[in-house]
């Protein structure tokens, strides 16, 4: 059984991701975490096999700002960025596995990551049975890092006028049935425009598609 901690500060995405690891007859999720800084005690209390560390998050205070991570606001507090968080925990715990994953194609990121010392490094618009793969490489030893950085404009499909109305709503997080009511469409309509936009994206799941594209800038809620 592979013992995983997730930490991603966007709430659907974090859901999301517990309900497909739980899903594995070969993996438990032990925790999952909004702050990268809250990590390391996590690990010290629970050691997980394997962390979905997130590289951005909207981190907190830390032990009133004794960690120092790559990002700092201009107020009194330091953040701890998951970069930062991988340094420190793999220090400690050297035997612990840990995948960076983000939304946002940095090209310093990779490079930042490899010299961290994470084991793997995936963008959030991986596919289901893609991430669940590199999981189960990376436990066994595998590391998997990009071969090269997409833009955003090359992972932003063009949307008819109807799809961008059905993910604006989505993103209010909306319901099926007050969708199909304010469009004037029925479910059977509504979930043929779902699959076209997910056979588009390339996701597995319109929720994680909705949560990638606003945390990037690519819909935006109110249009």
């Amino acid at each position: 059984m592979i013992r995983i901690l997730i930490v991603e500060d966007m709430t659907m995405l974090r859901e999301a991701l517990t309900t497909i690891l739980s899903g594995e007859k070969d993996m438990e999720v032990v925790g999952a975490l909004e702050h990268a800084g809250d990590a390391l005690e996590f690990c010290r209390q629970n050691r997980p096999d394997l962390i979905l560390m997130d590289v951005l998050t909207d981190d907190n205070l830390v032990n009133g700002g004794s960690h120092r991570g790559l990002a700092q606001e201009e107020s009194s507090h330091t953040q701890i960025n998951g970069i930062s968080a991988t340094q420190e925990i793999l220090a400690e715990f050297p035997d612990t596995k840990i995948i960076i994953i983000t939304a946002f194609p940095e090209i310093t990121f990779i490079e930042a990551a490899r010299k961290a010392g994470a084991h793997s490094f995936v963008y959030k618009n991986v596919k289901n049975d893609l991430l669940l793969q590199i999981i189960r490489g990376t436990m066994a030893g595998y590391g998997t890092f990009p071969t090269h950085v997409p833009t955003l404009a090359a992972l932003s499909p063009k949307f008819t006028d109807r799809e961008m109305r059905i993910l604006r709503l989505l993103a209010q997080a909306r319901d099926r049935s007050f969708i199909e009511q304010e469009l004037n469409i029925s479910e059977g309509t509504l979930k043929a425009v779902i699959t076209g936009i997910l056979n588009k994206t390339g996701y597995d799941s319109i929720m994680q598609y909705v949560v990638y594209a606003v945390a990037n800038g690519l819909i935006s809620p109110h249009g």
